[in-house]
């Protein structure tokens, strides 16, 4: 499993652990989309947006596609309790993927094994929900979030 993946896994886990401690009934919920820019261009492909409410424990995230817009995906079928959230990028990460490998490539081939690349296309700050500056609130329904980032 790529580390992104892993990453956003234990995300939707705990998520969904801190959730089911509550019981099931999350109220009204909404969907969130929109469209991640910087500078009023859209990023690279594959950013991950993250939206998580803290004190509840409810987080969802969705990649960006080529012209910067994300569906936000949940453990509950992408609809998010509504809420204040706050938000965080996730940069791209590029290198070989060990997961696609054969046992001849994986012999043949050690830099599966060496550290992922990862592009910075924004400042360091966005990768984390209490230094990123973004939030927004989710209300009943859908949700269309414009974010740009310096």
């Amino acid at each position: 499993m790529k580390r992104r993946d892993a990453f956003l896994w234990a995300m939707a886990g705990l998520g969904l652990v801190i959730a089911g401690c509550n019981g099931h009934d999350f109220g009204p919920t909404g969907t969130v989309a929109g469209t991640l820019l910087r500078d009023g261009e859209p990023l690279q492909s594959g950013t991950v947006v993250v939206f998580m409410q803290v004190d509840q424990g409810y987080a969802g995230y969705g990649e960006t596609d080529a012209q910067g817009n994300f569906r936000i995906l949940s453990f509950n079928n992408g609809n998010m309790p509504v809420g204040r959230y706050q938000v965080m990028l996730q940069p791209v990460t590029l290198g070989p993927d060990p997961e696609s490998a054969t046992p001849e490539d994986l012999l043949d081939r050690p830099e599966m094994f060496q550290a992922v690349e990862v592009t910075e296309e924004f400042d360091f700050k966005y990768r984390q929900t209490s230094t990123s500056g973004l939030e927004f609130d989710v209300e009943a329904g859908e949700n269309m979030f414009r974010i740009e980032i310096e």
